[in-house]
């Protein structure tokens, strides 16, 4: 479970990905966030819907669809934004019913098959945004997938958490103040060779480590203009630290990654963005 920044209709909004996680997890999530408006999860996943009857933001992934699933799915009455960021289907058939929302306002889906009966007819009064069309089983029109920009986080800088429970909450809760800090600025005030720099802090526990899940790594790629930095704190003492010494371990995290950017982009101001976050 972990927060990233998606860009929909115009807006970056924080987006809780739930993909694969268990009732336990979405409770904790609940109590600590209940105020949850957007999520991301795969079609598996549509059962746990039921924690969240107030969404108005819907990103669906990949899986393996239930009847119940559905049925949920349906129940969001107040959905706004649904985006279906899969090709699974072979018929619009088995698509989904965009009627039954009566408050959508935008979708945007990577095949025409995803849609029940859509066409470019479609009620106009919904922003549509179909990405690969199929008509008689062929592919009529196919479009990359990076032309979903509303699938995509376009925010300067942003923070986000790859963690066991219940250490991501706890996290989120000191990400959530960093970002504050810096959600004035423009990405320009750090870097002119970047246009976007996302940091995952990864804090799991060592079994799960050891099963090869949180990957530490940090990617500057000038030629894309963005930075991918996912650092590691440890499970156990961040687990059994206080307050000071968590905000003390991300704040380390954090700026052994951003020296790597610094290393990679001579234009990095690094000293103050830990300014701009720490002060």
């Amino acid at each position: 479970m972990m927060w990233t920044k998606k860009r929909i209709a115009g807006q970056n909004v924080a987006v809780l990905d739930v993909s694969g996680c268990n009732e336990t997890d979405v409770k904790e999530y609940i109590i600590e966030f209940p105020d949850i408006k957007a999520i991301q999860l795969g079609l598996g996943d549509l059962p746990i819907l039921a924690f969240f009857p107030n969404v108005d933001t819907l990103i669906i992934t990949g899986g393996e669809c239930s009847f119940s699933g559905v049925e949920l799915l349906y129940r969001q009455s107040g959905l706004k934004h649904l985006i279906l960021d899969y090709e699974e289907t072979d018929s619009d058939e088995d698509g989904i019913i965009l009627s039954r929302f009566p408050a959508l306002q935008t979708v945007v889906s990577r095949s025409n098959l995803n849609l029940y009966h859509y066409s470019r007819a479609c009620d106009q009064s919904i922003n549509i945004e179909v990405c690969n069309w199929y008509e008689n089983g062929r592919p009529k029109k196919i479009t990359l997938p990076d032309s979903i920009e509303l699938c995509r986080a376009r925010a300067p800088v942003f923070f986000s958490t790859e963690a066991s429970s219940p250490m991501g909450h706890l996290l989120m809760r000191i990400l959530k103040e960093y970002e504050h800090k810096i959600e004035k600025y423009d990405i320009k005030r750090y870097s002119s060779n970047l246009d976007f720099v996302g940091i995952i802090l990864i804090c799991m526990k060592p079994n799960l480590l050891a099963e090869g899940f949180g990957k530490e790594r940090c990617i500057v790629n000038l030629a894309r203009r963005e930075a991918d930095l996912r650092p590691r704190i440890d499970y156990v003492a961040f687990a059994n630290a206080s307050d000071q010494e968590r905000n003390k371990l991300c704040m380390e995290a954090i700026e052994k990654a951003l020296e790597v950017v610094s290393r990679k982009d001579n234009s990095f101001r690094k000293e103050l963005l830990l300014q701009d976050l720490f002060a």
